[in-house]
């Protein structure tokens, strides 16, 4: 239980940093910032209060690749990230059913999961609510390999409803 709860709080550290550099990341590029995102983390790491070890690993890992994409696609993480997904999972299923939350690694589990999704889940769900409430219809996504909305022979996106409350939830189709 000891190993599960570190290697799941590790990853759940890598997920909670990679989430912020990526709002540092994408304040630089709206503002003009031109942030340098290993000697941020290097201050961090000499001055700040956070003073974790931690980021003398962001740092090597953005020195390595100035232009990394996401401290997700860091190799490093990315690979203990893939080995030990499913650890992060069983350690929140096992706080949860022992009534313990755990709210930040449930938010760092999901932002993996978003971001190696091939759709845009939380968009989806969004949509789904929307149309629950307010009737306002949904698109569907359709292809295992190349998930992509449905598209009628026109060309025109799919437009579906559900009336959430009728027996059997029918679905219809209210392509415009």
């Amino acid at each position: 239980m000891i190993k599960l709860a570190h290697d799941a709080l590790y990853i759940s550290k890598i997920s909670s940093y990679a989430q912020g550099m990526a709002l540092l990341e994408a304040a630089s590029k709206a503002y003009n910032f031109q942030l340098n995102l290993g000697r941020i983390a290097k201050i961090w790491r000499a001055g700040c209060i956070i003073r974790a070890q931690f980021l003398d690993e962001i740092t090597d890992a953005y020195e390595t690749n100035p232009d990394l994409p996401n401290l997700l696609a860091a190799p490093k993480f990315s690979r203990f990230v893939v080995k030990n997904i499913d650890t992060l999972a069983s350690f929140i299923e096992v706080a949860h059913r022992a009534g313990v939350p755990a709210l930040a690694m449930d938010v760092s589990y999901d932002y993996i999961l978003q971001l190696t999704s091939r759709i845009m889940v939380s968009a989806q769900v969004a949509a789904l609510q929307r149309d629950y409430f307010g009737a306002h219809g949904y698109f569907k996504i359709g292809g295992k390999k190349k998930p992509e909305i449905l598209q009628s022979p026109e060309g025109k996106a799919r437009e579906f409803h559900t009336q959430w409350l009728v027996a059997g939830r029918p679905e219809t189709e209210i392509t415009k």
